[in-house]
C-alpha cells in the first residue's frame, strides 16, 4: 500500500472519530437540556398537584386534626380524579410509610427512599421496569403533620 494512501485512510479514521465524538457530545447536552426542561414543568406541574391535594385534604375535615384514615381517603380522591393526568402518586407520612400510594409497582423502595431524604426540590430518577421515572417530592403544609406528596413521572420518551 502507497504511503498516500495509508495517509488518507489515516486521515479519515481521525476524522470520523472527531465527528462521532463531536456528535455525542452534542446528543449529551440535547438530552441534558431536554430533562432539565421536563423536569422544571413536572416540578411546576407538581406544585399545583400539591396544592389541590391540600385543598382536598381541607375540605374534608373542619378541625386541626388530620387522622391517617382522612389524608389516605383525600390522597385517593386525588388520584381517582386525576387519574388521566399520567402521573401516578404517594403520599408518605413521616418520610417512613406510604399511607397512599399509586406509584408504579416495578419502583424500588430504595429509590422511593431516598426521594423522600433528598426532600423538597430534589429529584432522582430511576429505571424500573424498563421505564424512566422522575421522581419528585413536595412536603405538604398541613399543621402538626409531616407529610409529603412523592410523584412519579415517566420520562421515557425524553
Amino acid at each position: 500500500m502507497k504511503f498516500a494512501t495509508k495517509l488518507s485512510l489515516g486521515c479519515i479514521a481521525l476524522l470520523s472519530c472527531a465527528l462521532g465524538a463531536a456528535g455525542l457530545l452534542l446528543t449529551g447536552q440535547s438530552f441534558s437540556g431536554s430533562l432539565a426542561s421536563t423536569r422544571t414543568a413536572l416540578q411546576a406541574q407538581q406544585e399545583k398537584e400539591k396544592y389541590a391535594l391540600e385543598r382536598i385534604i381541607f375540605q374534608a375535615t373542619d378541625s386541626a386534626q388530620f387522622e391517617n384514615y382522612i389524608l389516605a381517603s383525600a390522597a385517593q380522591q386525588y388520584a381517582e380524579q386525576t387519574a388521566d393526568a399520567g402521573s401516578s402518586m404517594a403520599l408518605w407520612l413521616d418520610g417512613a410509610y406510604a399511607l397512599y400510594s399509586s406509584l408504579p409497582a416495578a419502583l424500588p423502595r430504595t429509590a422511593l427512599k431516598q426521594a423522600l431524604t433528598d426532600g423538597e426540590n430534589a429529584w432522582q430518577l430511576t429505571r424500573a421496569a424498563g421505564r424512566w421515572y422522575l421522581l419528585l417530592t413536595q412536603p405538604l403544609d398541613l399543621p402538626g403533620v409531616r407529610a409529603d406528596m412523592l410523584c412519579a413521572y415517566d420520562v421515557s420518551a425524553v
